[in-house]
């Protein structure tokens, strides 16, 4: 009965690989690179995000799911672990992230329009408050120039739209690649 079991087991796994091998592997003959896509792409896939997370009739994900979204992406990009805060009288702060580097602050946000200086302001704030070493703040959009320029030396990363996706795309290719070199034997 247990070889039995462990043969399905096995006859599973190499069924899931062979699945998502053959997936990529299409993906790759039409030419689709995960990691160098053309900037109509991004932006195409920056305004999806904004409509996958900007559901304003809940029936669908909304801007909080949108925070445990870009709080893996970023476990991904600097490890780690992020948590995502209580939903209210959380002083303007969405995550938390401790990383290998220290304890960092973020603000996410779910806009369609450019972001000004006002949640830099805050994650500043959060940060001489909280002790942390640096912070975050990411949107769907993009950011106004006057926010760049406040943003600069406080030790602040901003990661509009077209950057969130591209490392949304670099973490799936990673994770899809471990995949593809796993390569199976036929049994024989």
């Amino acid at each position: 009965m247990l070889l039995v079991i462990s043969l399905l087991v096995v006859t599973g796994v190499i069924f899931l690989v062979r699945k998502h091998k053959a997936t990529l592997d299409f993906l790759q003959k039409l030419g689709f690179d995960f990691t160098n896509t053309s900037e109509e792409m991004l932006e195409t896939m920056r305004l999806g995000l904004y409509y996958r997370f900007n559901n304003a009739d809940d029936t669908g994900e909304n801007p909080f799911d949108f925070e445990g979204f870009v709080a893996g992406i970023l476990e991904d990009l600097h490890g780690g672990q992020a948590i995502v805060t209580k939903r209210s009288h959380d002083f303007g702060v969405d995550i938390e992230h401790n990383r290998p580097d220290g304890f960092y602050v973020g603000q996410v946000k779910c806009y369609n329009k450019p972001v000004g200086y006002e949640p830099i302001a805050i994650i500043h704030s959060q940060m001489v408050k909280q002790k942390a070493q640096g912070g975050v703040v990411v949107t769907t959009s993009s950011f106004t120039d006057g926010a760049k320029q406040y943003a600069t030396g406080l030790g602040i990363e901003l990661i509009d739209g077209k950057a969130l996706v591209s490392y949304w795309l670099k973490a799936h290719s990673a994770k899809w690649n471990l995949v593809r070199t796993y390569q199976v034997e036929p049994a024989e």
